[in-house]
């Protein structure tokens, strides 16, 4: 598990302004959401990637809005996937978790809704 800082990551390599989010509840989340489905790809394996993994996703969906925490599920070309939490904080502060460990250290699995 570590955090990272998603925002930072969307206004960095997607080149997204803020003033849009402005108000959203989770703001790093609502970025991510309003994404590309490419852009979401790359931005959550580059999440996963920070704890020291290495992922390309292929496929990402979210999970479960909990508590202004949003929980996405990163599927990796490896055949690994990642539960990512993002919090609901000025920097979209995240934490990954292994999908075979994320029930025990999380208190969620990672079997997706594909709501978004």
């Amino acid at each position: 598990m570590t955090s990272g800082r998603l925002i930072v990551l969307l206004v960095g390599l997607l080149g997204l302004g803020l003033a849009g989010w402005a108000n959203a509840e989770n703001q790093g989340h609502q970025m991510l959401k309003d994404a590309e489905a490419r852009e979401k790809r790359q931005v959550l394996g580059q999440v996963v990637g920070s704890e020291g993994h290495r992922c390309r996703a292929w496929e990402v969906s979210f999970k479960v809005l909990k508590d202004e925490k949003a929980y996405w599920v990163t599927k990796c070309m490896s055949g690994l996937s990642y539960l990512v939490m993002i919090r609901p904080d000025e920097e979209g502060t995240t934490e990954v978790w292994n999908c075979d460990n994320a029930q025990q250290e999380a208190g969620m699995a990672c079997s997706a809704n594909k709501e978004g």
